[in-house]
């Protein structure tokens, strides 16, 4: 393993996920439009990828595959943002529930930004 991921990180994202299987079970018994479970499946794919490729580069081989990783899971990230906002912005679901997870999700993106960013740098100097 080249680098374990920090451990709040991993959890962070964990139940990250767990939320996202929480809202998508939500609109599906509240019998929302099928465009609206569709909706919610995309932003529970996007969500639980992005925990999974945390937990991932826990098996990183090299800070390069460490670094790819981390960059994949904010690009999960970011588009769970676009997922969500469509969410909010259909009336699938309300502003009270998505603010919320729209908050967390940006600063998961920060989090892993600054991360990568840092890495990048690292292996710059290499």
């Amino acid at each position: 393993m080249a680098e374990a991921p920090d451990p709040d990180l991993r959890e962070r994202t964990f139940l990250y996920s767990v939320r996202a299987v929480r809202l998508y079970e939500y609109v599906c018994k509240e019998g929302k439009s099928a465009s609206g479970v569709i909706l919610g499946e995309q932003f529970l794919r996007c969500a639980t990828s992005l925990g999974a490729d945390i937990d991932e580069a826990q098996h990183a081989e090299s800070r390069t595959e460490y670094l790819a990783k981390l960059e994949d899971a904010a690009k999960e990230a970011r588009e769970g943002l676009y997922w969500l906002r469509l969410i909010k912005d259909t009336d699938t679901v309300s502003s009270k529930r998505i603010v919320p997870l729209e908050q967390d999700t940006r600063e998961i993106v920060a989090m892993l930004t600054s991360r990568a960013s840092g890495r990048k740098t690292t292996i710059r100097r290499k």
